[in-house]
Protein backbone atom coordinates (compact mmCIF):
# COMPACT_ATOMS: atom_id res chain seq x y z
CA UNK A 1 0.00 0.00 0.00
CA UNK A 2 1.40 3.38 -0.95
CA UNK A 3 1.68 6.13 1.58
CA UNK A 4 1.37 9.85 0.96
CA UNK A 5 2.03 12.72 3.28
CA UNK A 6 -0.31 15.70 3.04
CA UNK A 7 0.15 19.12 4.52
CA UNK A 8 -2.38 19.72 7.30
CA UNK A 9 -2.26 23.46 6.58
CA UNK A 10 -3.38 22.79 3.01
CA UNK A 11 -6.33 20.71 4.16
CA UNK A 12 -7.28 23.33 6.73
CA UNK A 13 -7.27 26.04 4.07
CA UNK A 14 -9.36 23.90 1.70
CA UNK A 15 -11.88 23.09 4.43
CA UNK A 16 -12.20 26.77 5.39
CA UNK A 17 -12.81 27.58 1.72
CA UNK A 18 -15.55 24.94 1.50
CA UNK A 19 -17.20 26.03 4.75
CA UNK A 20 -17.27 29.73 3.86
CA UNK A 21 -17.61 30.02 0.10
CA UNK A 22 -21.18 31.07 -0.83
CA UNK A 23 -20.60 29.63 -4.32
CA UNK A 24 -20.20 26.16 -2.78
CA UNK A 25 -23.84 25.46 -2.00
CA UNK A 26 -23.70 22.99 0.90
CA UNK A 27 -26.28 22.44 3.60
CA UNK A 28 -25.35 22.49 7.28
CA UNK A 29 -25.28 18.67 7.49
CA UNK A 30 -22.51 18.49 4.91
CA UNK A 31 -20.65 21.36 6.57
CA UNK A 32 -21.00 19.48 9.86
CA UNK A 33 -19.28 16.48 8.25
CA UNK A 34 -16.44 18.66 6.91
CA UNK A 35 -16.03 20.25 10.35
CA UNK A 36 -16.07 16.90 12.14
CA UNK A 37 -13.44 15.40 9.85
CA UNK A 38 -11.25 18.50 10.01
CA UNK A 39 -11.47 18.78 13.80
CA UNK A 40 -10.50 15.12 14.11
CA UNK A 41 -7.47 15.65 11.86
CA UNK A 42 -6.22 18.82 13.52
CA UNK A 43 -6.78 17.44 17.02
CA UNK A 44 -4.94 14.19 16.27
CA UNK A 45 -1.99 16.13 14.84
CA UNK A 46 -1.95 18.62 17.75
CA UNK A 47 -2.77 21.52 15.44
CA UNK A 48 -6.15 22.61 16.82
CA UNK A 49 -6.27 26.35 17.50
CA UNK A 50 -9.99 27.05 17.64
CA UNK A 51 -12.43 28.54 15.15
CA UNK A 52 -14.41 31.70 14.57
CA UNK A 53 -17.86 32.11 13.10
CA UNK A 54 -17.72 33.74 9.71
CA UNK A 55 -19.64 36.92 9.02
CA UNK A 56 -23.20 37.30 10.18
CA UNK A 57 -23.92 33.73 11.16
CA UNK A 58 -27.49 32.80 11.94
CA UNK A 59 -28.29 30.06 14.44
CA UNK A 60 -29.12 27.73 11.55
CA UNK A 61 -25.67 28.33 10.03
CA UNK A 62 -23.59 26.97 12.90
CA UNK A 63 -21.00 25.40 10.59
CA UNK A 64 -20.26 28.55 8.61
CA UNK A 65 -16.96 28.99 10.39
CA UNK A 66 -13.24 29.32 9.86
CA UNK A 67 -10.67 27.26 11.70
CA UNK A 68 -7.65 29.18 12.95
CA UNK A 69 -4.31 27.74 11.81
CA UNK A 70 -1.97 26.68 14.61
CA UNK A 71 1.53 28.18 14.44
CA UNK A 72 2.86 24.73 13.41
CA UNK A 73 0.91 24.82 10.14
CA UNK A 74 0.41 28.55 9.59
CA UNK A 75 3.09 28.84 6.88
CA UNK A 76 1.52 26.07 4.77
CA UNK A 77 -1.97 27.44 5.40
CA UNK A 78 -1.12 30.94 4.18
CA UNK A 79 0.94 29.65 1.26
CA UNK A 80 -2.05 27.67 -0.04
CA UNK A 81 -4.43 30.56 0.69
CA UNK A 82 -2.22 32.94 -1.30
CA UNK A 83 -2.01 30.45 -4.19
CA UNK A 84 -5.81 30.18 -4.24
CA UNK A 85 -6.16 33.97 -4.31
CA UNK A 86 -3.55 34.34 -7.08
CA UNK A 87 -5.47 31.82 -9.21
CA UNK A 88 -8.67 33.80 -8.68
CA UNK A 89 -10.57 31.18 -6.68
CA UNK A 90 -12.72 33.00 -4.17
Amino acid sequence: MSRKTVKVGSLLEKANFILNNPNVNLNQDVKYGVSLLLESLINETDNYNGFVYSGKTEAHEEYTRSYVPHENIANDFYMFKNERNEKGYR
